[in-house]
């Protein structure tokens, strides 16, 4: 009777046994898959992955780590640190990754940094480097897990972005003055000019010092295009609006080109003398050119109209208005002259 009662615990235990071993086995198939799964999943990464114990011996990395960037099978990898490689790395730069673990060692933390590195095809690329400790149940660092992004291409296409973007920007620097100058003698175009002529009237009412509007005309152009052809009379434009740039240096000394061959001149003076003196000065300068002109019997010359501004609250289309009947009336008592009048 007892032997059967000791044979029958002695089944239920054996029974007990096989069922904790089929379950052990279970565990070590589903260890084994979720092993070959996670290496499966590391070595898919086009990312080099490694890992390190805190001696800075490797214990794991995958297929990209160990091809691209070491250019060795795992095995050769594998429980040595990079001063064991010195075919590979120098030993300064073992020595800097060395220091850099162990910065991370001692933070428990995570790092990130970027590097130039070497790969095993000899070509250098640029890779960002993430790393993170992996620590015990009682915080200790065991070692640390490290990925590595290539971002050569992305920095390269960065510098290609601020290359394209800094010509970009150019262009458009260059389009905008272009919008605002006249293609054929260089100086300010009529767009300018009104904007710059609204923009001088304001700041005048708030200062001391005059405005002055000058329209300079070239003396019977017409008659000289239709005499030496307009390739000349194009030629006595650049000439005159290259002797206005000589004598307007200042830096808020404007010239224009409002149209044809009339030209504009916006400064500041003083007083109504010194503003006449400049213009003076202009016009003589023009006519020591000696740009002959048969058809009038004399040198080119120009006539201008000179509106000094006083009253600040007098408006631009007035100014114009009577700028150009001055110019009329030089025109009128003969060219070749200067007219100016205080409003």
């Amino acid at each position: 009777m007892q032997n059967d009662l000791e044979d029958k615990e002695l089944k239920k235990h054996i029974i007990e046994l096989e069922k904790k071993l089929s379950i052990m086995n279970m565990i070590s198939e589903n260890f084994v898959k979720n092993n070959k799964l996670l290496e499966l999943l590391l070595n898919t990464i086009p990312s080099p992955i490694f890992y390190k114990d805190i001696d800075g011996i490797y214990q794991k990395c995958n297929d990209s780590f160990s091809n691209l960037i070491l250019g060795l099978k795992k095995e050769e990898i594998i429980g040595k640190s990079l001063f064991d490689l010195p075919e590979l790395i120098p030993n300064d730069l073992a020595q800097l990754y060395y220091e850099k673990d162990q910065e991370l060692f001692k933070s428990k933390d995570t790092q990130f940094y970027e590097s130039r590195v070497l790969c095993s095809d000899k070509v250098y690329r640029d890779f960002c480097f993430y790393k993170a400790v992996l620590l015990d149940d009682d915080n200790n660092s065991l070692g640390m897990v490290g990925i590595m992004l290539d971002v050569t291409d992305f920095k390269s296409s960065q510098k290609k972005l601020k290359k394209s973007t800094k010509k970009l920007k150019e262009k458009n620097l260059l389009l905008k003055k272009l919008s605002y100058k006249d293609s054929l003698t260089g100086l300010y175009n009529k767009r300018k000019f009104d904007y710059l002529f609204e923009h001088m009237l304001n700041t005048t009412k708030r200062h001391k010092f005059m405005l002055n509007f000058a329209i300079i005309d070239v003396d019977n152009f017409k008659l000289y295009n239709d005499t030496y052809g307009h390739d000349k009379g194009d030629i006595v434009l650049k000439k005159v609006a290259k002797t206005m740039m000589k004598v307007l240096t200042r830096d808020e000394d404007y010239s224009f080109r409002l149209g044809g061959e009339e030209f504009g001149l916006l400064f500041y003076s003083n007083n109504k003398e010194d503003a006449f003196d400049l213009t003076e000065k202009l016009r003589k300068k023009i006519l020591k050119l000696n740009i002959k002109d048969k058809s009038a019997n004399k040198k080119v010359s120009v006539s201008i109209g000179l509106i000094t501004i006083k009253n600040k609250d007098t408006k631009q289309k007035s100014i114009y208005k009577k700028a150009d009947k001055l110019l009329y009336k030089v025109k009128k008592d003969g060219k070749n002259k200067t007219y100016n009048k205080e409003i």
